[in-house]
């Protein structure tokens, strides 16, 4: 980390640290530097409070001056007005022979001899000659005529110098008793000074008070702050420190708008409240008690699609509140420090002092979901009332079998005990209305491909469907195509539907009416044994409230459902988004199935995983 820094000039008149600096090795991995002054001075980089200092003591954390807290500079970084960075002190300047460059002169030297006789002539009727006895007591009888005039005027930079005769004065700066002011520049000599330009007028505002954001944090230079400047509200850009100073101004921070390179100065707006200026001795009084406006809003951002939680101390009590956040959501809060989170989260401050009651209404954002999935359910009853009526379907091919089907020109449903006046459309022109119960197989003209219609008439319900009991037909199914009106249980079966397709199949099984109905709690054996790689919409299925679902086995035992990368990817990330509607400690068998190895569903896995508690067992990344 050292580099090699230096030479530098401090010239400061009248303060011992004036000198040349030079590199004198490595402190603390940093460079440090070595004046020719008496005292020896040092700069050096004090690691644990991040500044340069220049102090009598190498490694002293008390500092006759100092850089900017938080700096990283591998070299000092002093403030310029004072710290020469282009090298070694010009000294033979101010010393060369300034009077001879200044004045021309001719003199007369007469030498003068005492004449005793005068005073004794008349003493005392001439009184009025003692006078002349005193021009030989100038130069002991010794007269000089000096004649001086000037020839140049170039040389009188020179006498900038003279500050040498303000004495330093440590802050505070005070303008009472006895205080010696410079009358080339006409500044009161006072170190390391808050400056600040106003936005507007240009007009500079000094302090020699420690100046802090309200939230305890240090100024940072080129940010533009609203502040209020003797009761007066204005905004100004913080320059940095200075070391002199005209007057002392009296300035509180309000609020913080960011570099005044992007503009912030326009964005920041002085408040025109000059009311206070009546009252000031009452207002002046309950400033100690105002710890309320040390609070700052924040807008707290989420950027993932599911449900996401921070932390942040409550703006009155300090208390450390947990927050959640929908998904891709935003709240406004007010507290005393910045939140913390994970990555996903993020905050940008308002520029505005709160109070703990303004953050009360925003957690109704979160609640912005919900009345989307009660509109999302409506579509689905409503097309049932008109022809074509709300359907679930799939296709089957009759002439797929094996010892255990019916033969290659029929197909049977299995024993469907939750069915209610259900209709079902055979492809083949052919109706039939069904109850629960079993059924007998449909015999087709010929065997062929045919799709089937099924749904529930007025008053009637499409409930369950489980191939593992009553029929061995499964292996004839191509595909589901809708799932439209359909109610699943926790026996729904599939097993050994090893055609089956289900990547083009649209909508979603009506989970949500199942579980209000009684009907499922858990989604046990519906896609086992089966060769299913890609369920469509599978992200979007709500399956909270449910405990178990177990998709295990398939493809054989011990391999379970194979999803394709991308499919159980989009399940992780659709399924995360529910958020706090999701059922805490949830088991999840997704088999063999393996997902993305990138940061959203990594994120999402684990948001299910760590905070909602779930068990899943799966292929892992890819």
């Amino acid at each position: 980390m050292s580099v090699s820094c230096g030479p530098y000039c401090i010239y400061v008149p009248g303060y011992p640290y004036s000198g040349n600096y030079t590199n004198a090795g490595t402190y603390d991995t940093y460079s440090y530097l070595t004046g020719n002054t008496t005292p020896t001075y040092y700069m050096y980089y004090l690691t644990g409070e991040t500044k340069w200092c220049l102090s009598t003591v190498l490694g002293g954390s008390i500092c006759d001056q100092f850089g900017p807290l938080g700096s990283t500079s591998l070299c000092p970084d002093f403030d310029p007005s004072f710290f020469n960075g282009s090298g070694v002190c010009l000294t033979p300047t101010p010393t060369p022979t300034v009077n001879c460059s200044i004045l021309d002169f001719d003199s007369i030297l007469n030498c003068f001899v005492p004449v005793t006789p005068t005073p004794t002539a008349t003493p005392t009727v001439t009184p009025t000659n003692t006078p002349t006895p005193t021009e030989t007591d100038l130069c002991g009888g010794f007269g000089i005529n000096l004649t001086v005039s000037y020839i140049t005027s170039t040389p009188t930079p020179t006498p900038t110098p003279t500050p040498t005769v303000t004495p330093e004065i440590t802050r505070p700066c005070n303008f009472n008793g006895q205080v010696i002011f410079n009358t080339l520049d006409e500044l009161m000599r006072c170190p390391n000074s808050s400056e600040f330009v106003d936005c507007y007028t240009g007009q500079k505002y000094i302090t020699s008070e420690s100046v802090f954001l309200p939230t305890g944090d240090i100024l940072t230079i080129g940010t533009v702050y609203k502040m209020n400047v003797n009761s007066v509200s204005v905004c100004a850009t913080f320059t940095g420190l200075v070391d002199n100073i005209i007057g002392v101004d009296q300035i509180t921070i309000i609020s913080v708008f960011g570099p005044s390179s992007e503009g912030n100065c326009i964005v920041c707006v002085p408040d025109s409240t000059p009311t206070p200026t009546p009252t000031v001795t009452q207002t002046m009084t309950p400033t100690p008690s105002t710890t309320l406006p040390v609070c700052l809003e924040l807008i707290v951002s989420n950027t993932i699609p599911f449900e996401s939680s921070f932390q942040y101390h409550d703006c009155i009590s300090g208390e450390l509140i947990t927050q959640s956040i929908g998904p891709n959501g935003s709240i406004t809060i007010c507290t005393k420090k910045e939140p913390s989170g994970p990555s996903n989260i993020s905050w940008d401050p308002t520029g505005v002092n709160c109070y703990p009651t303004t953050p009360t209404p925003t957690p109704t954002r979160t609640m912005t979901p919900t009345p989307t999935m009660t509109q999302t359910q409506t579509p689905t009853i409503t097309p049932s009332q008109t022809p074509p009526p709300c359907m679930f379907m799939m296709t089957i091919d009759t002439r797929i079998t094996n010892p255990s089907t019916s033969p290659g020109n029929r197909f049977k449903f299995p024993n469907t005990p939750g069915w209610v006046d259900v209709t079902v459309e055979w492809g083949d022109g052919s109706t039939d209305v069904f109850g629960g119960g079993s059924h007998v197989a449909h015999i087709y003209p010929i065997g062929d491909i045919y799709q089937l219609k099924i749904y529930a008439n007025p008053g009637g319900s499409v409930v369950g469907l489980n191939f593992g009991v009553g029929s061995s037909d499964e292996i004839k199914i191509l595909s589901i195509d809708s799932w439209c009106g359909f109610i699943p249980t926790e026996n729904d079966n599939l097993l050994g539907a090893d055609n089956l397709d289900m990547s083009s199949t649209i909508g979603v099984p009506n989970i949500p009416l199942a579980i209000s109905t009684g009907n499922i709690g858990s989604l046990w054996n519906m896609f086992q044994g089966t060769s299913v790689t890609n369920i469509n919409n599978v992200g979007s299925w709500d399956i909270s409230g449910l405990d178990i679902i177990d998709w295990g086995n398939g493809g054989g035992p011990g391999t379970g459902i194979n999803l394709t990368p991308t499919n159980y990817s989009s399940l992780l990330i659709g399924w995360a988004s529910l958020g706090s509607s999701l059922s805490v400690g949830t088991y999840f068998d997704a088999g063999t199935s393996q997902y993305n190895n990138v940061p959203v569903v990594v994120a999402a896995r684990n948001y299910l995983i760590l905070t909602k508690g779930w068990t899943i067992i799966d292929g892992g990344p890819i």
